[in-house]
């Protein structure tokens, strides 16, 4: 990659940026989510319908940009090959992660949730509208053309595990219903974490060159905070 693809790199990161905030002004709303607590199929139904749109409007530009730089979709991550390998390496990297995960849960008020087919969705709407999407933007696109500009593989990392940290502060915040200050302030040890996990994804992906692998792993990191729920 090159400082062009750099440019294209930033240029979209801004873009998703905006994007971002307009959506969580408009359809990130406490109440709604409050309302639907324990209302499994609803909070799935709700997700996707307001879901989808945002993704498409996330993975969209990535490949027109492809397009225009007549690059193919190998540069970002999307092969055929090594599967088996990418989905082994995958899962066996998400354990670290979901133990880490586990050992921050709260035991005492929460449970496993024992339906079979609500935790196969969750599992399926994890891998395709959370994981496959920010593998893609930023372990797929953003990373490596960021490398065109910055030459230093961990500088760089550092640097894209930034913007991974800062994407996810608008819908958090507005969630929250905090001002930007307080909530940089009070939740350092979210945001801190991202930019590790950016470099661990980071760390598979350059294995094979594959996003397969940290789709897996961030698919059943995820997962594992979602298996646990409160009591019906």
């Amino acid at each position: 990659m090159d400082k062009k693809d750099s440019i294209y790199g930033i240029s979209y990161f801004v873009y998703t940026i905006l994007i971002t905030i307009i959506y969580s002004r408009l359809f990130v709303v406490p109440d709604m989510f409050s309302n639907l607590e324990g209302r499994f199929y609803a909070k799935v139904l709700y997700r996707t319908l307001f879901g989808l749109p945002i993704n498409l409007l996330y993975v969209v530009p990535i490949f027109i940009i492809l397009k225009i730089r007549k690059q193919g979709l190998r540069s970002v991550g999307i092969k055929k090959d090594k599967i088996l390998k990418s989905i082994i390496i995958g899962t066996i990297a998400a354990m670290p992660m979901s133990i880490y995960t586990m050992a921050k849960m709260n035991y005492s008020i929460k449970v496993i949730n024992p339906n079979i087919l609500e935790n196969i969705i969750t599992f399926v709407e994890l891998l395709i509208f959370v994981s496959f999407i920010e593998e893609l933007m930023f372990r797929g696109f953003l990373q490596t053309r960021i490398q065109g500009l910055i030459k230093n593989k961990w500088l760089s990392m550092i640097v894209v595990g930034l913007i991974f940290s800062i994407f996810h502060i608008p819908a958090q915040r507005a969630y929250l219903e905090m001002s930007l200050t307080d909530f940089i302030i009070y939740n350092l040890l979210y945001l801190g974490p991202l930019v590790l996990s950016h470099i661990y994804y980071t760390a598979l992906y350059t294995i094979d060159k594959s996003i397969l692998a940290p789709v897996i792993a961030h698919t059943i990191t995820n997962f594992v905070n979602e298996l646990f729920i409160l009591p019906k």
